[in-house]
């Protein structure tokens, strides 16, 4: 789902970023928890966007948006993508994996070891790798309905509407 964006807000940037870093500061109510929730950073000139989960879930999509001066304003261009993002789980085993590839092709030194036994401790690892990198998360979530979420909070909280 890539796809630029031209917004406007009545809001100067400063007060544009301010807005948005109190509304992202405060708590989850009982409905975010469930459906996740708008969150991101940035400056007075950029932003970066995404519906967070509760559960440290990783981001599917993201906005990523300059913000400039304009007419009194704010003119919020950017472009929705995908994140590409490896978390913490994914990154803790394929650390292990990685160990135990290690430990296989020092063992493949080995000639106590029948053949395929050391073809399996090179084999299985370097599978998992594969799969953890490949590796989705659960549930199903709509791309678009994330991006119109994100728009839609955009327009609730600075009066962002569409640039003609």
């Amino acid at each position: 789902m890539a796809r630029n964006i031209r917004l406007v807000s009545p809001l100067d940037p400063i007060a544009l970023a301010n807005s948005l870093k109190k509304e992202m500061s405060g708590g989850w109510s009982d409905r975010e928890k469930r459906q996740g929730r708008v969150m991101g950073w940035g400056t007075e000139s950029e932003m970066r966007l995404h519906v967070a989960h509760k559960g440290g879930w990783i981001p599917r999509i993201e906005l990523r948006a300059d913000m400039q001066a304009h007419d009194g304003g704010t003119l919020i261009t950017g472009r929705f993508g995908k994140v590409w993002r490896l978390g913490y789980a994914r990154w803790s085993i394929l650390v292990l994996l990685g160990y135990f590839l290690f430990t296989g092709a020092l063992m493949q030194s080995s000639e106590d070891a029948p053949v395929w036994v050391r073809a399996a401790v090179i084999a299985v690892p370097a599978m998992l790798i594969f799969l953890v990198i490949f590796w989705r998360r659960g549930g199903k979530f709509d791309l678009h309905e994330e991006g119109t979420r994100i728009l839609d909070f955009l327009r609730e909280h600075v009066q962002a509407r569409e640039d003609a």
